[in-house]
């Protein structure tokens, strides 16, 4: 269901190529969607970025941070305060506002309790 969840985000928004889902709290990516195979230093990386960007104190409801790499890529993440995050990786032509709406939808989703709707 989480890996469905991550493919239907990429699939609605094509400059995004990789969706994962983490627990900040433990520095891990739990579950990764991706355009091509992504070697797990790629994930552990995307993590403690976001972990330095997002700072290490939850905040109550969801906070999200967007930033430029070195290659122009975007890593776009965001936060629930029990420390689930969605971090994605966005060509720079991503329509950012239509995707973060969509990305904020999506990490709701993905931290509800199985069987209970968002």
């Amino acid at each position: 269901m989480v890996a469905e969840i991550l493919d239907r985000l990429r699939a609605r928004h094509g400059a995004c190529g990789i969706a994962a889902y983490a627990d900040l709290s433990a520095d891990m990516v739990l579950v990764a969607s991706a355009a091509r195979p992504t070697p797990r230093e790629v994930l552990d990386a995307l993590c403690a970025r976001a972990a330095a960007v997002l700072g290490a104190a939850p905040v109550a409801g969801c906070d999200a941070a967007v930033t430029a790499g070195p290659d122009g890529a975007l890593g776009v993440f965001l936060r629930q305060a029990e420390g689930d995050a969605l971090l994605c990786l966005c060509d720079p032509e991503v329509e950012l506002a239509a995707f973060l709406a969509d990305a904020r939808a999506c990490l709701a989703r993905l931290a509800q309790p199985e069987g209970v709707a968002p």
